[in-house]
């Protein structure tokens, strides 16, 4: 986004003076042959150190695997995984008893993509923090001011930092972030480099804010004067963080003027390319970035924001990573990093039990949106250090042992357990749909697309007893027996199906949203122009601002059969009203965008502007054609990006027999799917219907068949007039494993309707009869009972064998078999379908937790909060609420019902009814859980109650009595 600047905005080098030249690029054709073989490294308990295991290969399997792989779910983009540069580490690297083999071997190990673990994304310190040996900035005065910041100098980081980086940059590629600790402390409130202390503000003084953007400008060019390119800067490491050793601390709104009004501005107009990250802290204060970027000012220079994990470790021993997601719900569009993580200690290479967390740690950061992390220290010797007397010793990824007279190496567990990704995950990569497995199974896993085409999969572990996982995609699977405790990555050829291209241009991008953009290629025709003004509408300036332009020219992108999102970056950059260049854009033979007139679609010039249409190719390659009509057509940047070819979800307005306000828990299961909320992408993607209906086209853009249902819970709108051979598609995520009942609302006039139901293209529930219900609105439900869904994102195909009825809705409600010799745990997350009223009755409308934003995990009104047992708990609970969970009971019998508590108070009661509310099994006190000084809302304790359950199907109702605690799960035993 621009607001009116006039100053010269971020150009990429290698675009220069505009010229005209009709040039042709192909790109080569690659087959979406079945991928074959696969090859496998290994880390574990059991000794395994990325260690290549035996190659595996792809067979052709009909049968439902344990992973299911999809690269046409792509998600975000990856830009790396690294560690930090750190003077201890170079310090350590040059003591006397390490040789230069050592050293180069250390470097070899941590950045060579071939021979080591090809770290991509790094960190390095601007200034010193708690591994330097002295306190220092590169402005340090005795007294006075500098705001011209005449005295700027890097010389300290001349015989440290600089030659660290310049030694690792022989051995591989990567990308650098600086990151402050503090500024100097002349311009400080305090004026100390250490213990805290914030920038002089403006309103005291804004030329102490000129003099930092100053020195961050000056300190970018003085490391390219030294061959390193610093491509991205942080604000402010950990900006609440008063530490005792080198800090400065911020508010929200002083990081987002220092941004908006200094930094970013001086950027500009000193041309300086690193682009500007925010935030930098834990994600128990997510609010603090998404307070920054409500100030308009900081949008035209922001590319990213980055988190850090300490709320795990200090203050609270669990982790808030699903306050990513309410970032990314407050926020979309921002790429972000997971730019800190360590562990305190000294450190020990033996110590695998200590370390296997960092694989999972790395799946869940990914799963949850991260596109980039980077470990703290990156070598330190024995002690953990050296450190500042302010700090404390910590665990580095590689041990350089100097105690002796001869050095030793030795790699901690963490190293490779970082190396089963950063190896085999390149940047530019994309997570990419892996759905499967059960809760509590003990394996995670995650999958990427790499911009080679090739994929890999990462698959932890964390049992204590080997896993057979099966693997699938497209229709062939293999299995690998993964080890106890292990971490292992599979990889394997496959075709492109991404392109990222900066028309007319040599250079790359890397922008906002993390996607990462290449010089121009796979053109035919067409001339190139550049432009340097700022582009209005953008921080990715330079998508805006070069182009491939002509009478008419083409574009060729080799890709899989399949369907796909072209996006097109454009800017009236040269003519100055509407109607002076208009064309058309098609898509494989088809106009797509006709009389395009870029100036009076984005109403002004140097205004972004951007476009996308769906295509479906089935001939090997993407072909996009532009033809003028007035003056040349033109193009500034093309994404071609995959999409399911079932259609992507809809997100349901579905509101009807609920109050105002609350959810009917649609869009994950367990809960409803409606039969109106069938995928996006319109006849043969989301849904085929052999002839045509409706009478409601309100409920959404694309409606067909529906009509406007009565008589059912949640009567919207139904699906009507189907045919033989008629099939819907719906796509939701599966939030609870295991075995399920369906509940299919079904009407029809007669006998003789039928219906099957496919999971993921492959047969899943067989032939269901549909009922004479007696009439076309008298409902009535079509059970199919014991059915099992695995975890994640799948495609559930409504088919219809014989057509002549309606239906309106599908209920997934998830069965809790209990183990009569046994226990059965249940999740207070697990609670039944339907929403408000139904599976669950919450006093306030929406997640007082999350408000305004989706609530956790489901969405919907329950009050679910981060739990500090991993999961989630049900918080906030007022008189008369109530939790419905459905149990199957095989026999009659007596259980003890633990419910896991936490309280701060000693009030709280609880109450368990069976079938109906106020048919009670028992009753239990919930204590107060406090411990000392610290509340006890987090401190879970079991609270026990006998309850004794008739055999068969029940409905087991956990209603709050008297409130002010929380529920974690539950289990009966």
């Amino acid at each position: 986004m621009n607001t009116s600047r006039s100053h010269a905005t971020r150009t990429l080098g290698a675009i220069g003076a505009a010229v005209l030249v009709a040039a042709s690029i192909t790109l080569t054709t690659q087959p979406a042959a079945a991928v074959t073989t696969v090859h496998n490294w290994q880390t574990s308990q059991g000794g395994d150190r990325l260690t290549a295991k035996s190659d595996l290969t792809f067979a052709a399997d009909s049968s439902a695997p344990d992973i299911l792989v999809d690269p046409t779910r792509q998600y975000q983009a990856i830009d790396g995984f690294g560690g930090a540069f750190n003077e201890s580490g170079w310090t350590v690297l040059n003591r006397s008893n390490v040789t230069a083999a050592q050293r180069n071997a250390v470097l070899d190990q941590l950045f060579n993509p071939s021979a080591g673990a090809g770290f991509s994304l790094t960190r390095t310190a601007m200034g010193s923090n708690d591994f330097s040996p002295t306190h220092y900035s590169y402005d340090d005065l005795a007294g006075g001011t500098d705001f011209t910041q005449a005295n700027f100098s890097v010389a300290h980081d001349e015989s440290t930092l600089i030659p660290y980086i310049q030694a690792a940059q022989s051995h591989g590629a990567f990308r650098i972030m600086a990151s402050p600790w503090t500024a100097p402390g002349w311009m400080k409130d305090n004026n100390s480099l250490i213990g805290g202390g914030s920038l002089i503000t403006p309103s005291v003084d804004p030329r102490y804010y000129q003099a930092y953007a100053t020195y961050f400008a000056k300190y970018v060019q003085a490391y390219a004067a030294h061959g390193i390119t610093i491509n991205d800067v942080s604000i402010q490491n950990e900006p609440l963080n008063p530490a005792k050793f080198e800090s400065t601390v911020y508010t929200s709104a002083q990081m987002a003027d220092f941004i908006a009004n200094y930094l970013g501005p001086t950027f500009a107009s000193s041309n300086i390319g690193a682009r500007i990250r925010g935030y930098e802290h834990n994600r128990d204060t997510w609010t603090f970035p998404v307070d920054m970027l409500n100030n308009a000012g900081t949008l035209p220079y922001v590319s990213g924001i980055d988190f850090h994990p300490y709320e795990c470790d200090f203050g609270q021993t669990y982790c808030d990573t699903a306050n990513l997601g309410l970032f990314n719900q407050a926020k979309p569009g921002y790429s972000t990093w997971m730019s800190e993580h360590t562990d305190l200690g000294i450190p020990n290479a033996s110590d695998y039990p200590g370390d296997e967390r960092w694989g999972g740690e790395i799946v869940d950061e990914i799963l949850a949106g991260e596109g980039g992390y980077i470990y703290w220290n990156m070598v330190l010797d024995q002690t953990g250090g050296p450190f500042s007397s302010l700090s404390d010793a910590q665990e580095p990824l590689v041990i350089v042992d100097t105690s002796g007279s001869t050095a030793t190496v030795s790699y901690m567990p963490k190293f490779y357990e970082l190396a089963q990704f950063s190896k085999f995950v390149r940047p530019g990569a994309y997570r990419i749909g892996a759905s499967g497995g059960a809760n509590g199974d003990g394996i995670k896993s995650v999958a990427f697309k790499n911009p080679d085409g090739s994929e890999a999969l990462v698959v932890v572990n964390t049992t204590g007893s080997a896993k057979t996982v099966k693997v699938g995609e497209a229709g062939s699977t293999f299995s690998r027996s993964v080890a106890a405790h292990s971490t292992n990555t599979f990889t394997w050829t496959a075709p492109v199906n991404t392109y990222h291209v900066i028309a007319g241009s040599t250079g790359t991008w890397g922008a906002v949203n993390g996607d990462h953009y290449t010089a121009d290629s796979g053109f035919t025709g067409g001339g190139t122009a550049v432009n340097a003004n700022a582009i209005d509408g953008s921080a990715d300036d330079p998508l805006y601002q070069s182009e491939r332009n002509g009478a008419s020219f083409s574009y060729a992108f080799p890709v899989p059969t399949g369907r796909y999102r072209v996006g097109l970056k454009l800017s009236e950059n040269f003519f100055t009203s509407a109607g002076q260049r208009v064309f058309t854009v098609s898509a494989e033979g088809a106009p797509q965008l006709s009389n395009l007139d870029i100036f009076a679609a984005a109403g002004a010039r140097y205004k972004a502007l951007d476009r996308s249409f769906d295509v479906t190719v089935t001939d090997g390659t993407l072909n996009l054609g532009f033809a003028s009509s007035v003056n040349l057509a033109k193009v500034d940047a093309i994404s071609i990006t995959p999409i399911p070819s079932t259609g992507s979800q809809f997100t349901s307005t579905v509101s009807a027999s609920v109050p105002a306000g609350y959810s009917t828990g649609t869009g994950t299961i367990p809960g409803y799917v409606f039969a109106q909320d069938y995928n996006t992408g319109g006849e043969g993607v989301g849904y085929h219907f052999s002839g045509a209906g409706g009478t409601d086209a309100a409920y959404r853009s694309d409606a067909t068949h529906l009509q406007a249902c009565t008589g059912d819970t949640y009567c919207g709108d139904n699906i009507g007039w189907l045919a033989d051979g008629d099939w819907l598609n719906y796509t939701s995520t599966v939030n609870v494993s295991g075995t399920y009942d369906l509940h299919v609302m079904v009407a029809n006039t007669a006998a003789g309707g039928s219906f099957s139901i496919d999971l993921d293209g492959r047969p899943w529930i067989g032939t269901q009869s549909v009922p004479n219900t007696g009439g076309y609105q008298t409902w009535q439900s079509v059970n199919i009972n014991g059915v099992s869904i695995p975890l994640g994102t799948h495609t559930f195909t409504f088919r219809v064998g014989t057509g002549g009825f309606n239906v309106h809705s599908i209920e997934f409600s998830k069965i809790f078999q209990l183990n009569t010799s046994g226990s059965t745990a249940i999740e207070s997350e697990w609670y039944g379908t339907g929403g408000e009223g139904f599976g669950s009755h919450d006093a306030t409308a929406g997640n007082s937790f999350t408000a305004p934003y989706r609530g956790y995990l489901r969405g919907g009104d329950t009050d679910l909060e981060i739990s500090s047992t991993g999961t989630f708990d049900v918080g906030n609970t007022e008189n008369g609420e109530w939790l419905k969970y459905v149990v199957f009971n095989p026999t009659a019998k007596t259980y003890t019902l633990s419910l896991k508590a936490a309280s701060g108070f000693s009030t709280g009661q609880v109450r368990y009814d069976l079938d109906t509310i106020g048919i009670t099994l028992g009753t239990a006190s919930i204590p107060n859980t406090s411990v000392g000084t610290t509340a006890g809302w987090q401190i879970f304790t079991n609270v026990p109650t006998s309850v004794t359950i008739p055999a068969g199907y029940h409905a087991l109702y956990v209603y709050v009595v008297n409130g002010g605690f929380n529920m974690d799960s539950f289990t009966l035993s």
